[in-house]
């Protein structure tokens, strides 16, 4: 018998074995009903085709996206101070971010969702207050919110300055992660760190090269947010760029 022919037959013969072990588990399902779960009686692990199809569900009134953000965007959940009297919150969403004439940051908001004193909470009342009511529109119902110093808005501009495309502004974006493999014995094979996106204007992937890698991105208050890595040339983030988050270095180097 050739090697060939060999393989050929502990195939035939391992399949066989598994469909033997599959008809004895639904032998076994039929014998003892029970609730249908991803977890059986018998030792093994569920088929793929016994899993149920889930779909991913949308938010709606039951299901509501209360986490909470380090960079807040439009579209996050905000809340109001808690009633003196009856301990009650009331909880609205946060809108774009406005800018005045002074530089003055602020972010659009309900006018009925701040109605307890002048402080916004995300995401809810008692925990990180992003700003105080400054303006009140009552015919459009819109409240103004003067952003806290400390408090980023997706949409806040960020800068960048290299030999190779010259002085950038650009859009801050939301969080991400990057993983790159491990050469630390001690740990798993691949390691994650926090990294960012920024929207630096059209046709701005078309200037970097490999040398404006590691070019700092910063903040209108001067604070580095991160390293650029690189610049996506394709659609759907063209003109995004991706950088290694400012504060994962600073865990290396703790």
């Amino acid at each position: 018998m050739t090697i060939l022919e060999s393989a050929e037959t502990i195939l035939n013969a391992s399949i066989k074995k598994s469909k033997a072990h599959r008809e004895a588990l639904q032998n076994a399902k039929k014998q003892v009903p029970s609730k249908r779960t991803h977890a059986h009686s018998m030792m093994g692990r569920p088929y793929p085709d016994e899993f149920s199809v889930q779909r991913i569900r949308d938010l709606t009134g039951d299901i509501v996206d209360n986490g909470e953000y380090e960079l807040l965007r439009p579209g996050v959940i905000l809340s109001s101070k808690r009633h003196p009297i009856s301990g009650m919150e009331l909880h609205t969403t946060s809108g774009v971010l406005v800018e005045d004439f002074g530089g003055d940051r602020y972010t659009a908001t309900a006018l009925d969702g701040v109605p307890h004193g002048d402080g916004t909470f995300h995401p809810c009342a008692g925990r990180r207050e992003i700003g105080r009511l400054s303006m009140e529109l009552g015919k459009p119902d819109i409240s103004i919110v003067k952003r806290n110093e400390n408090v980023q808005f997706i949409g806040s501009e960020v800068y960048m300055n290299n030999p190779f495309t010259g002085y950038c502004e650009g859009t801050c974006g939301p969080h991400s992660k990057l993983r790159f493999p491990s050469d630390d014995p001690s740990e798993g094979s691949i390691k994650w760190i926090q990294a960012r996106w920024a929207y630096m204007g059209q046709g701005f992937s078309e200037r970097p090269d490999d040398s404006v890698c590691g070019s700092a991105v910063w903040n209108e208050n001067g604070q580095v947010l991160g390293f650029l890595r690189y610049a996506e040339k394709l659609e759907p983030l063209k003109d995004w760029c991706f950088m290694v988050a400012s504060d994962s270095i600073m865990k290396f180097l703790d």
